[in-house]
């Protein structure tokens, strides 16, 4: 299965998929984690661009299906901001969930990750600026995400929501249960 966690830059999507390993790595639970940052820089760190964005959200898709087929929880922690590649994921990745991180413009300042979002910013190639949104239509999870939140209150609503709309899928009900 390939739990598919997407959200702005500074949104909270790489600490709540780490908190998310582990509690299913607590639980016997066979799960890696594939971070945008940390596969950015292993596959050579491709343009900031939309078209090198969009290519690479495939290339995430690809290996998250790959390790999903081997019986392990593939969690994703990524921008990928495209409805084209969420349609993609949605048709061609068995029990795949789609969370959304929500977040607040005010507390995307106040975390103001690598200086995105502040006035003085003039990078280009920056979600929200100068690449348009797709932010997703019908994620199966929103998750808001403000700066008194609790990361562990966000795990637990992951796993629940997993279990509730999966049941009716008898390999991602046999995986939990194990």
């Amino acid at each position: 299965m390939v739990i598919w966690i997407t959200g702005l830059p500074g949104a909270g999507k790489t600490t709540i998929a780490k908190q998310l390993l582990n509690t299913l790595q607590s639980q016997n639970l066979h799960a890696n984690l594939l971070d945008g940052d940390e596969l950015r820089s292993v596959l050579d760190n491709p343009g900031y661009d939309k078209e090198s964005r969009q290519k690479l959200a495939y290339v995430y898709s690809g290996l998250a299906n790959l390790i999903a087929s081997q019986n392990t929880i593939a969690i994703v922690a990524t921008v990928a901001m495209f409805d084209e590649v969420r349609d993609w994921n949605r048709a061609n990745i068995d029990n795949y969930l789609e969370v959304f991180v929500k977040v607040s413009d005010d507390d995307l300042l106040k975390r103001n990750k690598n200086n995105l979002y502040s006035k003085s910013n003039k990078k280009s190639n920056v979600y929200g600026k100068d690449i348009p949104i797709q932010l997703p239509k019908q994620p199966d999870l929103v998750i808001e995400n403000s700066n008194q939140s609790s990361i562990y209150k966000h795990v637990d609503a992951i796993v629940s929501s997993f279990r509730l709309a999966n049941t009716k899928k008898e390999h991602a009900k046999t995986l939990w249960q194990a």
